[in-house]
């Protein structure tokens, strides 16, 4: 019944009567909460922007991004995380010079990173969130 908990796949009340008979108050709340948006892999994308970042003449920008990138992580959660923020980065270091195809598809790895941190969601969206986090909003 513990893996059923630790895997996030023991909704049913049996479960919950279970949980609360083992103790673990917490995780009937984990049990019984809502199921967390799983990101597609866009590590592929990622990989196809920064081969083409790196073919616009953005070397050392597209080697920095996926030196953070591709690195071993505890949890897919941070990983996810540490990822968006790398890209962030990169863009702000390759500003105007970023290549339209490469934008878009570092969107597209956004937009899958944004299902478990929303504030790293590409366009408005994310960089409102952002601006509102500074605040302690949002």
């Amino acid at each position: 019944m513990k893996a059923a908990f630790a895997a996030g796949t023991a909704t049913d009340s049996r479960a919950r009567g279970a949980c609360a008979r083992m103790g673990l108050p917490g995780a009937c709340a984990l049990a019984t909460g809502p199921a967390m948006n799983a990101p597609n892999d866009f590590y592929p994308t990622l990989r196809r922007a920064i081969a083409l970042a790196r073919e616009a003449g953005l070397r050392d920008e597209a080697d920095a991004l996926a030196s953070r990138a591709f690195v071993a992580f505890t949890t897919g959660s941070e990983a996810l995380g540490e990822t968006g923020l790398a890209i962030l980065e990169f863009r702000a270091r390759a500003g105007l010079r970023l290549p339209d195809e490469v934008a878009r598809l570092l969107d597209d790895c956004q937009t899958e990173i944004g299902k478990v941190w929303p504030r790293l969601r590409p366009g408005w969206q994310g960089a409102l969130r952002r601006a509102l986090a500074r605040f302690g909003i949002g």
